[in-house]
């Protein structure tokens, strides 16, 4: 299914590559060799810039990354790039007049997958579906991969207009099989998409000032669902880059209610339960824990006790902790911060 080798640079709109850092990989400690997540990229990116940013990706997950191309031309110089921006803003809107915002169409497509589907075939069906979906390539493949891996957990990484193309992937699935999305977790940044369908888990983080999640996205950047940081203005803080660079704040956004570093409240079990969900990504895990204790520190220690609570029985997890000095570190300063209590001496003693 993949149309290039590992690592390759995608030659056509739509390709599906594979990418693993193979320095990465070799530290099997934090590699996962079980997952994988789907990356699929925003408007302006070049097959470099999207190779580029994949292989980041696999840096903050540590799994493979499956990518999905969604073309621009912007290789070739300043007419190139200009009518590049022309070409994307027209797909975007397209896109988003697709199914994002018309509820009719969905309906007439709806009403018409379910005739081929009891008339003819649930290949005709599908084949219906993909006709629809056929103006945008990367929107395709992600519709195929999705189909081909119904019934498997699957993780979908979108920036931008990536999130454009998902959203419609994941209705034309939809509109096939209302229940087939249940395994299936978005993680949207900077989204301009006002419409999803329901019946997956969607996580949401963007910029506050972002103009393409606040303007284009119609507010998304305000949503209390959405997890936010201030960031600068316009479209200076829009590139995928910044986002991954600031994983660890948006992660805890998504679990605090708060301005700047004042937290009026913060869902201290539910950010243990999602540091526990990254396994053994230890990297990532002590970029969290290394914010918590700098900008929420009173947080901090509760989190710490929670997560290392809730890893003490899971022993690859644990030990991988033990092995970790600084994680082993950051987690430590954060329990003896203040007055050691006896549950949290136990924690240091549980990762000593």
């Amino acid at each position: 299914m993949f149309a290039k080798a590992p690592n390759g640079i995608p030659q056509s709109d739509g390709d599906l590559t594979l990418y693993e850092n193979q320095t990465a990989k070799a530290s099997t400690a934090w590699y996962s060799p079980t997952r994988e997540v789907v990356f699929v990229n925003g408007m302006l990116n070049s097959a470099r810039d999207h190779q580029k940013a994949a292989l980041a990706l696999f840096l903050l997950q540590m799994c493979k990354v499956v990518g999905i191309y969604n073309a621009s031309n912007v290789d070739d110089g300043f007419l190139k790039t200009a009518t590049a921006v022309a070409e994307d803003l027209a797909q975007c809107i397209g896109d988003k007049i697709q199914w994002d915002t018309h509820e009719v169409d969905r309906m007439a497509v709806k009403l018409n997958t379910w005739f081929q589907s009891k008339v003819g075939s649930h290949d005709a069906a599908v084949a219906y579906v993909r006709l629809w979906l056929a103006r945008n390539k990367a929107a395709v493949t992600l519709f195929d991969y999705i189909m081909a891996n119904k019934g498997k957990p699957i993780t979908i990484v979108a920036h931008s207009q990536g999130n454009l193309v998902t959203s419609n992937a994941l209705t034309a699935v939809h509109l096939l099989d209302p229940n087939a999305l249940s395994l299936i977790t978005v993680n949207s940044y900077a989204s301009p998409s006002v419409f999803w369908p329901e019946g997956f888990q969607h996580n949401s983080y963007a910029y506050t000032l972002d103009l393409v999640p606040l303007v284009a996205g119609v507010g998304n950047s305000l949503r209390f669902s959405t997890s936010t940081i201030g960031g600068v203005s316009g479209l200076a803080s829009h590139a995928f880059e910044n986002y991954r660079r600031d994983d660890a704040i948006f992660i805890i956004n998504a679990f605090r209610w708060g301005m700047l570093r004042l937290t009026a409240s913060m869902d201290e079990d539910g950010l243990a339960n999602a540091l526990v969900d990254m396994g053994v990504n230890m990297e990532r895990i002590t970029n969290i824990f290394v914010r918590l204790e700098d900008a929420h520190y009173t947080d901090s220690d509760d989190v710490a006790v929670l997560y290392i609570e809730k890893i003490k029985h899971r022993a690859n997890i644990l030990e991988t902790v033990r092995r970790m000095s600084k994680l082993k570190a950051v987690l430590t300063k954060c329990l003896e911060q203040g007055w050691t209590t006896d549950r949290e001496k136990r924690a240091i003693a549980t990762i000593s």
